[in-house]
């Protein structure tokens, strides 16, 4: 039980930390004045999570 607790919870804090590096990408790329269809592309995200970044 305690083996699976920490199985997930290592599961969610992998996950959280490529979602914050997709974000960190995503934000990087519109500095570089990287259009939004190429950013969608290269990261996944939809065109409304880019325009919140």
């Amino acid at each position: 039980m305690v083996t699976e607790n920490l199985r997930n919870i290592f599961r969610m804090n992998y996950n959280e930390g490529i979602q914050k590096g997709i974000l960190e990408t995503a934000r990087k790329m519109l500095e570089l004045n990287i259009s939004l269809e190429d950013i969608k592309k290269a990261t996944g995200l939809t065109k409304k999570e880019i325009e919140k970044l």
